[in-house]
C-alpha cells in the first residue's frame, strides 16, 4: 500500500457523487506546487472521501491537506494519480 500525505489548492469545487439519489461521496481534486526556480512545476491529484458533510468547506482556491492510498490511472496515454 502507498500512502500519501499533500498538501495544495482546490482546482474547482467538489462533486457530490449519488446513487440512488443519496449522497455517497464526494471528489475534487488539488494543485501541489513542485520545484522551484526554471524547474517549478505543479502536480494535480484526484481525490475521492466517502462522506459528503464537508462539501460546502471544499471550494474552489481552498488550501486543503489530504492524507490517503496512493493510486495510479492511465488513460488515453496519460497518466493520472
Amino acid at each position: 500500500m502507498k500512502n500519501i500525505t499533500a498538501v495544495g489548492y482546490l482546482t474547482n469545487d467538489c462533486e457530490v457523487n449519488k446513487v440512488e439519489g443519496k449522497p455517497t461521496s464526494v471528489r475534487f481534486s488539488i494543485a501541489v506546487d513542485d520545484g522551484y526556480g526554471e524547474n517549478k512545476g505543479t502536480i494535480f491529484f484526484g481525490a475521492r472521501y466517502f462522506r459528503t458533510n464537508i462539501s460546502p468547506y471544499l471550494l474552489k482556491g481552498k488550501l486543503v491537506a489530504i492524507t490517503g492510498d496512493l493510486k495510479k490511472n492511465e488513460y488515453e496515454g496519460k497518466t493520472y494519480l
